[in-house]
């Protein structure tokens, strides 16, 4: 039952971002879409949800913003997106919950157990701790684009991700500047349909903050491990990296065509971003291998904790592994 719930956050990472980009081209396109160009969406969001449970979790969260976008234009491009997207996430909880078993009770005769799999009670997830620890860990993976500079500071004298959390701040308070200065010049039809359809960007990007808000709550709450250095550092920040990294650029490419004076400047940032991701890999590979990783001496006996893990018919103590990796043989092989 194991294998079944295992990821492909990377997977995951390139559908996220194929995705986006045939999105934006239908609407760049501006023609009418077909019924097919609805059902490919569906075959999109069902791979990205299909690949893993953050794949279904942002790809709900588009649902959402395309629903949004549907019911204030009325248009039939909109609406085709919005049920294209229903459809391929009703799709993929089909295949998790029905199909995918199924199948594995009819090859290996193996029923997968979803015991771990449920959330629990709300209450739970509104702790004061998982909150917070939530939103560091998404303000960290956001201030992985700016090199990592939180690997470099004393978290005593330097909180927590503050780059990042000055950074996200600084966006809302811009935000809200821009609300309050439209609504005041017209505030009739500030919530008119038309103008709802206008500010659709602004709409998709405070649903996606607060949607992946969400979804890093509900994963620091169910794998606590999460937290961890040496794991947060790698792999489960795959899927949002993609997803900030094309639309950073793609707000970068707007402003170049609307502002050409611009480019000398963006490319100066972009430079300065890669320079800072490079001279911080030594330092995070340091930190990945120095956790668990480096306990369970992944390089070497991946091998053999990988046999062990897979032929369920040996005792784990055949394999001759430590007692740390014939612990984590055991995990997998009775989930």
């Amino acid at each position: 039952g194991g294998v079944y719930f295992r990821s492909s956050k990377i997977g995951v990472a390139g559908m996220i971002m194929y995705t986006a980009w045939w999105l934006i081209g239908q609407y760049q396109a501006r023609k009418p879409l077909t019924v097919v160009q609805a059902a490919y969406l569906s075959l999109l969001l069902f791979c990205t949800s299909w690949l893993d449970i953050q794949g279904f979790i942002i790809g709900a969260i588009l649902g959402l913003v395309l629903g949004f976008r549907a019911f204030f234009s009325r248009a039939r491009t909109d609406t085709l997106l919005a049920t294209g997207a229903l459809v391929g996430l009703i799709l993929s909880r089909v295949y998790f919950k029905v199909v995918g078993p199924a199948i594995m009770n009819l090859i290996w005769g193996v029923k997968p157990s979803f015991e771990k799999t449920q959330l629990g009670s709300l209450r739970s997830y509104i702790e004061t701790k998982n909150l917070r620890n939530s939103g560091n860990l998404l303000l960290d993976h956001f201030g992985y684009l700016f090199g990592s500079l939180d690997l470099y500071t004393n978290k005593w004298l330097f909180p927590h991700a503050q780059i990042s959390s000055a950074a996200v701040i600084s966006l809302l308070v811009c935000f809200l500047i821009f609300f309050v200065t439209v609504y005041k010049k017209n505030q009739q039809a500030f919530f008119s349909r038309e103008n709802l359809v206008n500010y659709f960007p602004c709409v998709a990007a405070v649903s996606f903050a607060c949607g992946l808000y969400a979804m890093y709550i509900v994963m620091v709450k169910t794998f606590h491990p999460v937290l961890w250095d040496d794991v947060r550092l790698v792999y489960y920040c795959l899927p949002v990296h993609s997803l900030l990294l094309f639309f950073m650029g793609y707000v970068l490419f707007r402003l170049q065509n609307r502002w050409p004076d611009s480019t000398k400047s963006i490319v100066l940032v972009l430079l300065c971003l890669l320079g800072a991701n490079l001279w911080s890999i030594p330092r995070q590979a340091q930190v990945a291998w120095g956790g668990y990783l480096k306990e369970l001496k992944w390089l070497e006996n991946g091998p053999v904790l990988r046999a062990c893990m897979t032929k369920r018919e040996i005792p784990p103590a055949v394999f001759k592994l430590s007692a740390l990796n014939q612990s984590v043989c055991e995990y997998v092989r009775e989930n």
